[in-house]
């Protein structure tokens, strides 16, 4: 509401457009991360459509915003201005001596414009996604995104000769969500020419990567065939680890703030390799191999919790089969945002979905069941623990589980009584 008043306060007139500019682009910015948190199932009571609605308007206001800003950079580069014109408008230019007040132009650099239209494009892909049961507007979104992502090539190519490596990296990133189908060989192409591209690539692409070797796993060849991707995705994903826990060289373009939340999310990610190769390796001769995996994923999901620094981790009870609640020291202040509360949930889920698989009896599977809204709500500290958001909770992880690799590894029978063990948890 606050940025909406903003926009709405502002007077008209070329000396705002500045202002104007940020203000739209702060709105819009909102409304991407209220549709970010209502798609995760982060808040109950809200009308249905919300979510939608709020990335709409952010595309709509991203549009506003670029016509703002070409407005304003054409005020430099269309009287024949150059980058070096940009650099020198940017500047702090002071008032003679004698004069109190010193002075500060603000232009629309074209970086801001690339910042923009990735932006937008970002938006028509996440909905692209959140409508796919609507074809005809899932194709408007894929070539409005096309059409951005040819503007911002354009301005790439036309004003930002010399940009920094990152921005290369965002455009691969962009067009990646576009144009490549996630198992499509193209895909692959794209992602791995980038980084042989790049000689320090970024932990956001190796990421990716890494992902997209997951989910273009081949399950229907042989392990011989499948082995070797998920190593590669393994490895790709220690690397990052490896990044992000590197406290003599931390990686410069991951804000500290941020490596809790992204080195969970990594310690996870190796948590599901090491439970597709527990599947896989199942029916071989090699039972101790299997059984290893199922141990380590299970020990990485603990320590997925434990790195978020929620002030609570986990770990397997001493005196039974359950996991007991640990306490961070007095002096470690506990992260509580709600960010860390939803890595949490997917965290704690995960773990769950790995220790069913350890569960060798019916009875241990209702153990299970009888202990995981009381852990959860210890977890969080009760802040999730309402029958609506219980409900919520789950409704999320279903679509998590229903359609991805592990799920289509096991095959839909298996899959379905997962899911089955899931839902009963709201009986």
């Amino acid at each position: 509401m606050g940025y909406r008043g903003a926009v709405g306060v502002l007077p008209e007139g070329e000396e705002n457009i500045t202002a104007k500019i940020d203000g739209l682009f702060n709105l819009a910015q909102a409304d991407v991360g209220l549709f970010e948190m209502l798609d995760e199932a982060a808040v109950v009571g809200v009308p249905e459509g919300t979510a939608l609605q709020a990335a709409k308007e952010a595309k709509e206001l991203f549009v506003q915003v670029e016509v703002l800003q070409r407005v304003g950079m054409e005020r430099i580069f269309g009287l024949g201005g150059g980058q070096e014109s940009v650099q020198e408008s940017e500047e702090t230019h002071e008032e003679p001596a004698g004069e109190v007040e010193a002075t500060q132009t603000t232009i629309v650099t074209p970086q801001l414009v690339l910042d923009t239209l990735l932006e937008s494009i970002s938006v028509d892909m996440s909905l692209h996604e959140s409508l796919s049961r609507d074809p005809a507007s899932q194709a408007q979104l894929l070539e409005s995104a096309k059409a951005t992502f040819e503007r911002a090539v354009s301005l790439r190519n036309n004003f930002l000769s010399d940009a920094p490596p990152e921005v290369d990296v965002e455009m691969t990133l962009a067009q990646f969500s576009i144009y490549s189908a996630p198992s499509s060989p193209e895909a692959t192409q794209l992602l791995e020419g980038a980084l042989a591209g790049s000689s320090n690539p970024s932990p956001s692409l190796l990421s990716i990567y890494a992902d997209h070797l997951v989910e273009s796993l081949p399950l229907s060849q042989s392990l011989e065939v499948v082995g070797p991707h998920l190593e590669r995705a393994l490895s790709t994903y220690q690397r990052v680890q490896a990044l992000l826990t590197n406290r003599l060289s931390p990686p410069k373009d991951v804000p500290s703030y941020q490596i809790p939340l992204l080195l969970s999310s990594n310690l996870l990610a190796q948590s599901t390799v090491h439970l597709l190769s527990y599947h896989l390796t199942q029916s071989s001769n090699n039972p101790s191999s299997s059984l290893h995996h199922l141990a380590t994923a299970h020990s990485l999901a603990l320590e997925s919790i434990t790195v978020l620094k929620s002030g609570l981790a986990l770990k397997p009870s001493s005196t039974s089969a359950g996991l007991a609640l640990l306490r961070s020291p007095p002096s470690q202040e506990p992260l509580s945002n709600l960010s860390t509360v939803l890595a949490l949930r997917s965290s704690y889920f995960a773990l769950i979905r790995i220790r069913i698989r350890s569960a060798d009896s019916d009875e241990k599977l209702q153990e299970e069941k009888k202990r995981f809204w009381s852990v959860w709500s210890a977890l969080t500290r009760a802040e999730r623990d309402s029958p609506e958001l219980r409900k919520a909770d789950l409704g999320w992880w279903i679509g998590e589980i229903e359609e991805d690799k592990v799920a289509e590894c096991v095959g839909a029978e298996q899959a379905s009584k997962e899911t089955q063990w899931w839902t009963s948890l709201l009986a």
